[in-house]
């Protein structure tokens, strides 16, 4: 038994020998702080959230441009962001000698698309054809600015003949024809 105590004795000295030989040592430290973003663009009145991670000391946020990018609320590790006006900001947070910075630009709102005009419907003409006969001119004028008050228009006369002071005459009338 002494025999069996002797070996194992030896072989545990040699493996505590061997793991501090050939052991590593392995530090761990803390992860640095980072922010969620190093960049951000928005629309003026939209607002986003940007986060510190890895924060194990005091910080503080600052904007380069409040009037631009504000910082509307600060809590635990992140702060909200709200664009203000078209333009470029930097929001930093300082932690200790560190800074760690994201830049913001903000945009105007996009403008609505405009509708586009209706498509001009054709537009449908009516015409109609007079005929006097053997009418003074009178007649003839006062029908005709009867017919003008109604939207007609004179688009041609095919004949003219006289006879004895009388006239006669075909016209053709022309207007845009009312639905």
């Amino acid at each position: 038994m002494k025999k069996i105590i002797a070996i194992s004795s030896k072989t545990l000295a040699i493996l505590v020998i061997l793991s501090v030989l050939f052991s590593s040592v392995v530090t761990f430290s803390a992860a640095s702080p980072k922010l969620s973003k190093t960049k951000k663009t928005l629309i003026v009145g939209k607002s986003f959230t940007l986060t510190l991670k890895n924060a194990t000391k005091k910080y503080t946020w600052t904007t380069s441009n409040k009037n631009v990018a504000k910082l509307i609320s600060v809590k635990k590790n992140s702060v909200k962001i709200k664009g203000v006006k078209a333009g470029t900001a930097t929001v930093t947070v300082k932690i200790g000698s560190k800074k760690l910075k994201c830049k913001i630009t903000v945009k105007d709102k996009p403008q609505p698309a405009e509708e586009p005009a209706p498509a001009e419907q054709p537009t449908v003409k009516e015409y109609k054809v007079l005929s006097f006969y053997k009418q003074t001119a009178q007649y003839i004028e006062d029908s005709l600015n009867t017919y003008a008050a109604q939207g007609w228009v004179v688009k041609g006369v095919t004949s003219y003949v006289t006879f004895e002071n009388k006239v006669s005459v075909i016209v053709i009338l022309e207007r845009d024809k009312i639905e």
